[in-house]
């Protein structure tokens, strides 16, 4: 296979043979087309809600219209903050599970510190995951505290957590009551931020890790997501 298709998927990417020539399989692949195709009805939606804010609209006639085109703002924007944050989450399990099995992610050889992390800690809470690949790709240089991940983690996954983890009760981060809260504020600018941070995200660990990064397609394809989600704000 040449070296330009292998850089263009994960090396844990399932390779099939079709009509179609090789086809490749992997877990962003899919999260990504959630998200382009979701984002793209999303913007649709939108456009259509607009005229319905007018100074011409008759709000109570047209009161069915505005619903039906409210409930599927809402579901598309729970969909791609679920789909942005599997996303995130499959990345950097692909990252550990390539550290684990080469000893090495992109240009950067681990060290047995990260190893050991990447074959014990995979399951660990995302915020500690993501602050350990930060550390480890930026080689020291930023943390899970610098942006984007800050906000992934404290403002993102609020909602994703709304949206997996439902419950009126209290838990050790949210108050009584505060994840239906977040649920029921989920809109279509919520969707569109956690596009942006989640697309960053990857873009700015995979730089660090390959220099070469715009050729793989997983940076490409959340640049065009970045471009379009920045642009739609």
């Amino acid at each position: 296979m040449a070296i330009s298709v292998k850089r263009r998927v994960p090396a844990y990417a399932h390779v099939h043979i079709s009509t179609y020539g090789l086809q490749f399989e992997f877990p962003e692949h899919h999260f990504l087309g959630d998200i382009e195709n979701s984002l793209s009805e999303l913007l649709d939606t939108r456009s259509r809600l607009a005229p319905f804010s007018g100074p011409n609209s008759d709000a109570k006639r047209e009161r069915d219209q505005v619903a039906a085109l409210v409930a599927k703002t809402k579901f598309l924007s729970r969909s791609i903050i679920s789909a942005t944050f599997s996303l995130t989450e499959a990345f950097l399990s692909g990252l550990f599970f390539t550290a684990v099995h080469s000893k090495l992610v992109g240009r950067l050889r681990c060290d047995e510190e990260f190893l050991k992390f990447a074959a014990t800690k995979e399951s660990a809470p995302l915020r500690d995951r993501l602050d350990r690949v930060v550390r480890f790709t930026s080689e020291g240089a930023e943390t899970g505290n610098n942006e984007p991940f800050k906000t992934l983690i404290e403002i993102g996954k609020r909602y994703r957590d709304s949206i997996h983890h439902t419950t009126p009760f209290q838990r050790k981060d949210v108050e009584p009551g505060g994840r239906l809260t977040a649920l029921y504020e989920i809109n279509g600018d919520i969707a569109l931020r956690c596009v942006v941070l989640s697309s960053a995200t990857l873009l700015k660990i995979s730089q660090w890790i390959n220099p070469t990064s715009n050729e793989n397609d997983i940076a490409i394809r959340c640049d065009e997501l970045l471009q379009k989600a920045l642009a739609a704000r």
